[in-house]
């Protein structure tokens, strides 16, 4: 039977076949549909126009007819079981419908002790708006949070009226701040705001708060609230722009007198404040300027500025590496390039203090004249070498090779590495620094990392994609249909996966091209790498994805460089160089054409073609000098560690088991009221791999040690430790504090917490001051 529904408030959901009539012109056709087959029907005549609606009542009596009046209250009272509803919305029924109450009605029970009206409250303002009195001490910076980031003129008239209400009834029943509801209530979103930027800013002079917000109603009437009522925390909201503005100009300011005391202005909760402290950091990284220690330790209590804190400790000059002796192995020269030189030096780099690393590039060179020429044959350690793993996964499915052009180490471990990790891509090893193909040129280097091969052994170098797939595919033993290569001027690495293949070659060479050897500050480029780096993980996930989805395959993926780069020190020395061939900054030829002038041979290292796997002698010189002038940017070609550590590292799609942090155990008597209390602090690692120890902060703990600390698989490293007792009077202190591991999977930082028993006073080793 066909319905006849009044529906003023669009109640009813349209369904095929209905009839909306919404003007007197639609009468005649929706009467003519009632008097067709008035009984066989399921449509109806939907009318929306409450004008209309007796116009239908002798219709539906000539033609039997079911008419249904659908009202917004009656309906929101059968939902909620509550007769109260009619009270409410006696004379405003379509505000039901503005507020989408029948929706939230289904989305939100009212529970049994509920009235309709404080479910309303929960509904439209929240659970701190629905007590009547008093209100609880939790609930009051929710309630004025709610006013501070609402605009009252785009509120509802029904959520405006309970809000007022409300404020009015606490202004009159709650007796312990009764006072403060009714200053409130004369303009509740504003004085929520100005009470608010109050209590941020809380910690700035008031004088020059007050300036600050002379142009902002209601600021005035702060005084009129009694201190006692003022103090809430934790009610965050932006900022005028005029006012952020300020603050920034104060800060500035104050920053120029002493960074400490505008340090002691931060609230740690501001975005203005985050803002001008980023862009503070960011500057003396530009300018190569280190942090005192002293305010990084008044910075690193901003816990609200987490990415403050990461630049500001990049600011701190690193810890010196340990001495190399020339007779190590390759796996300790690793480490120490891991763990200790390569982040020494990239401290010293950024804050222009290169030439400290002169020393420990003297070490490591002497390290490589010994060693060199074996790594070559042996293969451990070398970059060129890698290959051979890439080799073994043919037949498990295609494969992608990706080669950058002068990514060093530290930037595919720490910002490579985490971005792919996010995506779900880890590395299956862990990344420990390969030597690249000395010099470390692009034309020597590069194509020995692409087959595997010494240079030696390989035609010379032509920079096009169609000549490293030739490498690659001689290398694999493929014919030229099985291998696609391109550069990143040729295509990008999406386009080249669309087409099937057993090997993909993908050479970047953007980062050598367009940042390396251009006049940059080191924080600069490092940016600068860092966005590329950023911008192409993302290119390798979406690569994978693609070869997934279209050839149903999983792409086994190796990344790797084929040099690395150095920053110059202010003052390096030139090496006078007479050829007849065009020669590099940190490398040359040296053939019967080739003369270097003035230059004590203990300056530069020569090396033998037959010895050193290459088609002609090359020399590199030593340290940081140059031949020829100086060149604009960064540089490689030479040997030192920076130029010389690549990555090179295969990628999983299967998620590793998370790292075991270690445990601490800290061995040794704390004397109360004694200054120097010598201690032993063991790390079990409980990783059937190792891991490094490269930051600690236990308060009241210095270590003697110097860090990183390496603990090999399921073994236990140590570091000897002093702490300052002469202020402890409990017999048990509680130790908190956090250390930072580095392993294959990357950095994580632990928490650690250590209840540790003390003696009776000592003031030395022979004064003992006992208890009784």
């Amino acid at each position: 039977m066909r319905k006849i529904i009044c529906d003023q408030f669009g109640l009813h959901p349209l369904q095929a076949g209905d009839y909306l009539v919404e003007d007197e012109s639609q009468y005649e056709e929706a009467y003519e549909m009632l008097k067709t087959q008035a009984n066989e029907g399921s449509e109806c005549i939907v009318v929306k126009n409450p004008a209309l609606f007796h116009w239908f009542d002798a219709p539906a009596r000539r033609f039997p007819c079911t008419v249904v009046h659908l009202d917004p209250v009656a309906e929101l009272t059968k939902r909620l079981m509550r007769s109260d509803i009619k009270r409410l919305f006696r004379n405003h029924p379509k505000w039901i419908v503005e507020l989408k109450l029948l929706e939230k009605a289904d989305q939100e029970e009212v529970f049994p002790h509920e009235s309709a009206e404080s479910w309303l409250h929960r509904i439209l303002l929240g659970h701190s708006w629905q007590a009547e009195e008093p209100v609880e001490d939790v609930a009051l910076p929710e309630i004025l949070r709610w006013l501070a980031t609402h605009d009252e003129n785009q509120l509802h008239p029904l959520t405006r009226q309970l809000l007022m209400e409300r404020l009015h009834v606490w202004g009159m029943r709650d007796s312990n701040r009764a006072e403060f509801f009714r200053w409130l209530g004369q303009a509740p979103f504003q004085r929520a705001k100005v009470l608010a930027w109050e209590q941020a800013l809380r910690q700035y002079p008031s004088s020059i708060i007050s300036s600050w917000f002379q142009h902002v109603d209601e600021w005035n009437s702060l005084h009129l609230l009694p201190e006692s009522y003022r103090s809430f925390f934790g009610l965050e909201i932006p900022l005028p722009e005029g006012t952020a503005v300020f603050l920034k100009a104060f800060l500035d300011e104050e920053w120029s007198r002493s960074p400490i005391q505008a340090l002691s202005f931060l609230s740690g909760r501001l975005e203005p404040e985050r803002i001008f402290l980023v862009k503070k950091l960011q500057s003396l990284f530009r300018q190569g300027i280190p942090l005192e220690q002293d305010i990084y330790q008044k910075l690193s209590q901003l816990d609200g500025f987490p990415e403050a804190v990461s630049l500001a400790r990049k600011l701190l000059p690193a810890r010196e590496p340990s001495f190399l002796p020339d007779s190590v192995s390759i796996e300790m020269v690793q480490e120490w390039l891991r763990d200790e030189y390569l982040p020494y030096y990239d401290s010293c780099a950024t804050l222009k203090l290169t030439e400290k690393t002169e020393p420990f590039v003297e070490q490591f060179e002497n390290w490589l004249k010994r060693n060199y020429s074996n790594r070559l044959i042996d293969g451990t350690g070398m970059a060129y070498r890698q290959i051979s793993e890439l080799k073994s996964r043919l037949e498990d499915g295609p494969i992608l090779l990706y080669v950058f052009d002068g990514l060093d180490y530290l930037g595919g471990q720490d910002v490579l590495l985490p971005i792919l990790e996010q995506a779900g891509a880890y590395a299956e090893n862990e990344i420990a620094p390969c030597l690249a193909f000395l010099p470390t040129e692009t034309f020597i280097a590069k194509p020995t990392l692409v087959c595997g091969y010494m240079n030696s052994q390989l035609p010379p170098e032509r920079p096009d994609a169609a000549f490293y797939r030739k490498l690659l595919q001689d290398s694999f033993g493929l014919v030229e249909t099985e291998v696609i290569s391109a550069t990143d001027q040729d295509t990008t690495l999406y386009e080249l996966v669309q087409n099937p293949a057993r090997l993909y070659l993908y050479l970047d060479n953007q980062l050598d091209r367009e940042y390396l050897h251009t006049p940059l500050s080191p924080y600069a480029r490092r940016e600068k790498y860092s966005a590329h780096i950023r911008k192409q993980a993302e290119a390798i996930i979406e690569a994978a994805r693609v070869v997934k989805e279209q050839l149903g395959a999983n792409l086994c993926i190796g990344i790797c460089s084929d040099h690395g780069y150095t920053e110059l020190p202010q003052n390096i020395g030139t090496l006078n160089l007479q050829s007849s061939r065009t020669g590099k900054t940190r490398s040359t030829i040296m053939d019967q054409s080739t003369s270097v002038e003035h230059v004590d041979e203990q300056s530069i290292w020569r090396l033998k073609p037959g010895l050193f796997g290459l088609h002609e002698e090359m020399a590199m010189p030593l340290g940081y000098g140059c031949f020829g002038k100086r060149p604009k940017g960064a540089a490689h070609g030479g040997c030192s560690p920076q130029e010389v550590a690549v990555p090179w590292f295969m990628l999983s799609f299967q998620k590793p088991e998370p790292a075991i942090p270690p445990t601490v155990a800290v061995d040794g008597e704390i004397y109360r009221k004694r200054k120097n209390n010598r201690l032993k602090v063991s790390f079990s690692n409980p990783n059937n791999y190792a891991l490094s120890i490269v930051e600690i902060s236990l308060p009241g703990i210095e270590f003697v040690t110097p860090l990183p600390l390496r603990v090999r698989p399921n073994q236990v490293g140590c570091l000897e430790a002093t702490i300052d007792a002469t202020g402890v009077s409990e017999i048990l202190i509680d130790l908190q504090g956090t250390f930072t591991m580095r392993h294959r999977f990357g950095k994580e930082i632990s928490s650690v917490g250590l209840k540790i028993e003390t003696k009776g006073a000592m003031v030395d080793e022979f004064d003992d001051d006992f208890e009784f």
